[in-house]
């Protein structure tokens, strides 16, 4: 099983990859995180065609089964590629939905429960600053479950998910 990897959008986030990356080799050999070129650039925002295309291009790559884990700008890049996504992933994790930068785009939500026949499972801090968990919860139906993130030890406040081993144990739950 292969898990490709989006992070989020600001260059703090290449470090935090890294990290989720290693932690989920423990599990899982064939990992594959999508560098943004905007970090190379050192530009402030990401091209959503950009990385979609990349990110395409990274799932055409292997003919292996794979789980997406994304965060941040890394589910809207996933939304993005819904309509043209040939090759569906076995499952994906979605942690810190970029819901309210989605809603400024104008994604349509419900693109989601159309055009997945897979489990896509979202987990939100209660007053994550890039949605609310109140908020993203409405996106819920077909296969898209929104679940509260809720890990001791981490403030509900903010857009970090930084328990690592929750994490693994989050996709571990997927690969079932």
């Amino acid at each position: 099983m292969r898990i490709i990897l989006l992070s989020g959008q600001n260059i703090s986030n290449k470090e935090w990859i890294e990290i989720v990356e290693k932690k989920f080799q423990e599990k899982f050999f064939n990992t594959k995180i999508s560098y943004y070129t905007h970090w190379e650039k050192e530009e402030k925002e990401a091209d959503i065609e950009l990385e979609t295309k990349k990110f395409l291009d990274i799932v055409n790559s292997s003919d292996e089964e794979y789980i997406l884990f994304a965060k941040s700008i890394g589910s809207i890049i996933f939304l993005n590629s819904l309509k043209d996504l040939e090759k569906k992933p076995k499952g994906v994790l979605i942690v810190g939905m970029a819901y309210n930068l989605g809603k400024k785009l104008n994604y349509d939500f419900t693109d989601l429960e159309k055009y997945t026949s897979y489990p896509v499972n979202v987990y939100q801090k209660e007053f994550d600053p890039a949605g609310f968990y109140d908020e993203v919860r409405n996106v819920n139906g077909g296969n898209v479950t929104v679940n509260k993130y809720e890990c001791v030890g981490e403030e509900d406040n903010n857009h970090r998910y930084e328990n690592y081993d929750y994490l693994l144990e989050l996709l571990n739950g997927l690969v079932k």
